[in-house]
């Protein structure tokens, strides 16, 4: 049997399908990467913490997300 034979009922079942087998796939990866972000989230806390208890400043204590530094030169202020 063809494709174009079927029945529509059976083509929308079988698009159907597709819809949910792609949403399941987006949230096995959406969960995936929330696991990456959530150990990544305890790593930072736990240095954080260990940092507050050594009694050394957090400011010293490497991030992993930290924002680049811009030198003055980079930015430019306009007065009007």
């Amino acid at each position: 049997m063809r494709f174009k034979d079927a029945k529509i009922a059976s083509k929308q079942g079988l698009g159907l399908d597709a819809i949910f087998e792609i949403m399941a796939l987006g949230n096995f990866y959406s969960l995936r990467k929330m696991a990456a972000i959530e150990g990544e989230i305890d790593d930072v806390t736990s240095s954080s913490i260990l940092a507050s208890a050594s009694g050394a400043p957090i400011s010293s204590v490497h991030l992993a997300f930290q924002r680049p530094t811009t030198s003055s030169s980079d930015t430019t202020v306009q007065s009007t």
